[in-house]
Order: structure tokens, then sequence, then C-alpha cells
């Protein structure tokens, strides 16, 4: 029996409790047996008993799964009472999770009091149900009681808490919280849209938006200021020519494929190392692709072998 039960359970912490369980059980019940004053005779009898009713226990147990199994074959129907199950388990378990983040928080220097909401999350004036997502809010205590701001609290304990979670593979993102009832655009509390004429060059639009972001950082109670506009990096439309792609063999998403290689690389495997995969990414030498000529000097290469490059 130890024989069986080693070899289909893998595991000696299995394996050790069913080797304990079994003598500790067969003792237990002579123990009660020789109080009750009960002879190996009655044992043997009852033995008998359940031979007969076997068959009776065997039919009901067949009668069940028949009742039962018809149901199961209904589409979505079993899908939907395992999910439901699946979805029960992953809830108590954000909840440990979110609960042991709640613990830690409140001991920190700083802590007013926490909320935690479990399996959802708010957004807006809507509520969403999801089973493995979660939030702790932290409340802290007034500017004038803590050493430290806000953003300077999360950059200090936010590690602390992430460390709470103890689940790996969790992602768990401490931030300073949005500020309440403005509308926001991006992932800014504060943005400020300038716009320009289309006659307006990006050159131009740029230099502006420099000048305000100059104008707004003299005042102290702003940070982290950014200029989304980005000059170096231009954006370029590529309009394949169909008919010339056609006489050579290509297709639009060979080309497309073939610039998307030149400018943001490939990934042909990945490296792994300590349970985590690391894409290798295939690119090409810093400066190649600077502007637009050089966008339309890259070859591209044929099916039949060889290169087209535009001009030759």
């Amino acid at each position: 029996m130890v024989l069986v039960v080693a070899f289909f359970l893998t595991g000696w912490q299995r394996i050790l409790v069913v080797v304990l369980t079994l003598p500790l059980t067969l003792l237990a019940s002579a123990y009660v047996a020789s109080l009750l004053d009960f002879s190996h005779n009655l044992f043997s009898l009852a033995g008998i008993v359940v031979a007969q009713v076997g068959d009776a226990v065997v039919g009901a147990t067949a009668t069940f799964f028949a009742l039962f199994l018809p149901f199961l074959m209904v589409s979505g129907l079993s899908s939907l009472l395992f999910r439901e199950l699946i979805l029960l388990v992953a809830v108590a378990k954000t909840d440990r999770v979110l609960q042991r983040i709640e613990e830690v928080a409140l001991k920190l220097s700083g802590v007013k009091q926490c909320f935690r909401l479990s399996a959802g999350k708010v957004w807006g004036l809507v509520t969403y149900q999801i089973p493995h997502e979660g939030e702790v809010d932290i409340e802290l205590t007034p500017p004038h009681e803590r050493p430290l701001n806000t953003d300077e609290w999360v950059d200090k304990y936010g590690p602390e808490i992430v460390k709470a979670a103890m689940v790996p593979g969790a992602r768990i993102k401490p931030m300073h919280m949005k500020m309440r009832g403005i509308r926001q655009l991006g992932e800014f509390d504060v943005e400020v849209e300038l716009r320009a004429p289309r006659t307006e060059s990006m050159e131009s639009m740029a230099e502006t938006a420099n000048q305000v972001r100059a104008r707004l950082k003299e005042l102290p109670m702003l940070t982290k200021l950014d200029v989304s506009l980005d000059v170096t990096k231009p954006e370029y439309q590529v309009r394949v020519d169909r008919v010339r792609a056609g006489d050579l063999g290509l297709t639009a998403a060979d080309v497309a494929r073939t610039v998307r290689t030149y400018v943001d690389g490939a990934v042909p495997t990945r490296y792994h190392e300590g349970g985590y995969y690391y894409d290798l990414r295939v690119t090409t030498r810093e400066g190649t692709v600077k502007d637009r000529a050089t966008l339309e000097a890259l070859p591209v290469p044929l099916p039949g072998g060889g290169y087209y490059t535009k001009g030759r």
C-alpha cells in the first residue's frame, strides 16, 4: 500500500501523511473497540453487511452520475460551475494579499488609516468586479505632522509594500493618487494643451512648448514638468507602390515587416535565466535610420534573393 502511494503521490509530505494515518487509524479503532467490548466477530459481521449492501451503494452512485452527467454536457453549464469555484478561490487569495499589504502599511511611519478593495477596481463612478485585482488606499497624516511629502513617502516605503505581497509575479504599483475632480487627458494631474495652425512647423511648436514649460517651472508647487512633443523622433508614413512591389514579388506586409525590423528591431529568440525570459532584440546600429533619406535608402530583401533599393 505504501509503495503504491509513493508511486502515485510524488511528494514526501503526502507519503508521510498516508504512512502515519493508516497505522494510527487502526490503533485508534482497536482501542475504541476494546473500550466498548467489541469482538473480532462483530467486525467480521460488519464487513459482511457492507459486502451485502455494496451492490446497492454502487447502484445509487451510478444513478447519481446518470442524473448529473447530462447536465454537465449542456453547453456552458460545466464551465459556469467550475468558473464560479475558481472565482471564489481568486477572490479569497486576492483578499489575503491585500490584507497583508494593509497590515504592513499600518505599521509604517506617517500612515493615518487604510482602506482596501478586494476583487475589483474603481474607475470614475463605476466599480468593476475583477477577481484577481484590488487596491489598498493609504491615507497619510497631514503634511506638517510628517517629515516626508507624499512622493518621498512613496519612494521610501514603496519597496516595503511590494515585498509585503509575497506573491511571485504579482504586479504591485505603489503610486501617488491622482487629483480628484479634475478631468484628465493623460497620466499627469495637470496638462496644458497647445494648439497651432497647420502651417506652423513642428520645430516652432516645440520651441513654444519649451518656453511654456520654462515659465511653469518657476512655480514652486509644480514638479515633473514634461513636454510630450519630441521633434527628434518624427513620424513617417511609408506608402508602398503595390504595382512595383508585385513586379518584384513583394507584398505590402513584406515591406512593412522590413521597415519595422530596421526601425524597431526584431526578437528572434529569448534568453532564460532564473525563471525569467528576456527578449534578445537585434537592431541596426544607432544613427542608421536618422531621417527620411536614410529610411528610403534601406535595402529590401527579395523573395528570390538579392535586395531592392529605391533609385537603383
